[in-house]
């Protein structure tokens, strides 16, 4: 049958204190109970009420002093109240509850520190980068490190006029470029009989290059070819290039061929300048001639084709804009002032991007 009355209590849980022949109110019973509640004071058989009695740590108090004859026991629930102090590493997440570990719980740690996973899936802190650094993941396997930002796009432009000039990467630390190359026109032709032909506008290409393993290129811009003389022919223009001169990479030249010259009296146009090496290549227009009135010289990408409209006075020079033609001769006769208008200088242009 089942046991009927008080469960017997562990003995680790039970204190006993007796003492006789005392005449003392002050009495150390051995250990520190937790409350007084958990203690059961008799003088002779008799229970003492809480009132009758205090605790300071170990040491009993009585209301007063026990005569030499008196029997006085303390019995103590000792664990009753008691902290318990988990041994380490005993608690699992079983029993801890969601959401229950706080940040003032967690551990300290430095400042702009962050936490992540080691590859042996143990947590680890990642070090603060420096100022405007980005958190950059190095992949599967490796714990995330803050780098500097990667910055991308368009970083800046240059416009080579010179004749000859040099690229250099490490001005801007670009990977990539546009680069657009315009050859250079061709002169107009001088007057006799009649008014001469206009100059032929120079080709034109635009490539798009990684020059990551490119550390330098060589730029050359065509000069617009001259007329110097009467009554003779326009001189062709100057190409203008880009092409590599250091790095382990390599690419095609990219070429813009100046225009050709116009013919002088009555005769041809002179062609436009053709390209070559862009992903973009376009030829230059051809100049006017085998008119007397058709003289305009040849648009380039930059320059539309152009042309004098004043009867009888001659192109004073070369139009404004790069790669264009010479417009031909507005005077006959072969003097002195039949000499047709110079054809425009090339122009490199080079776009930087990251």
């Amino acid at each position: 049958m089942a046991y009927l009355g008080q469960v017997d209590r562990k003995a680790s849980n039970v204190q006993v204190f007796n003492v006789t022949s005392s005449t003392s109110a002050t009495h150390d019973i051995g250990w520190t109970p937790p409350s007084e509640q958990t203690l059961i004071v008799t003088i002779n058989g008799v229970k003492q009420h809480t009132n009758a009695f205090s605790f300071s740590g170990s040491t009993l108090t009585l209301g007063a002093a026990l005569v030499a004859t008196d029997e006085l026991e303390v019995v103590g629930i000792n664990d009753i109240g008691n902290s318990l102090t988990p041994v380490d590493n005993s608690v699992t997440t079983s029993k801890l509850g969601d959401n229950s570990v706080t940040l003032a719980k967690m551990a300290g740690g430095t400042d702009g520190n962050l936490i992540t996973y080691d590859a042996s899936g143990d947590p680890a802190h990642v070090a603060t980068g420096s100022a405007n650094h980005v958190l950059t993941s190095n992949g599967a396997g490796a714990a995330p490190t803050f780098q500097a930002a990667s910055t991308s796009g368009f970083i800046s432009y240059t416009v080579y006029t010179a004749a000859s000039s040099t690229w250099t990467k490490t001005d801007n630390n670009p990977t990539k470029l546009v680069v657009e190359v315009q050859g250079a026109g061709g002169s107009g032709g001088g007057g006799g009989v009649s008014k001469g032909s206009g100059g032929g506008g120079g080709g034109y290409a635009r490539k798009f290059l990684d020059v990551t393993n490119i550390d330098t290129c060589t730029i050359e811009v065509g000069t617009g070819g001259l007329n110097p003389t009467t009554n003779s022919a326009g001189n062709a223009g100057g190409a203008s290039k880009f092409y590599k001169a250091s790095g382990s990479g390599s690419f095609t030249s990219i070429d813009g061929l100046g225009g050709a010259g116009g013919a002088a009296s009555y005769g041809a146009g002179g062609l436009g300048g053709v390209s070559s090496g862009g992903d973009l290549n376009i030829s230059g227009g051809s100049g006017g001639g085998n008119s007397n009135e058709n003289n305009h010289g040849g648009g380039s990408f930059f320059t539309p084709s152009h042309y004098s409209v004043t009867s009888g006075l001659n192109p004073s020079g070369p139009g404004t804009g790069y790669g264009g033609g010479g417009e031909g001769s507005r005077v006959t006769g072969g003097g002195s002032g039949s000499k047709g208008g110079d054809g425009m200088n090339g122009i490199v242009v080079v776009w930087e991007y990251k």
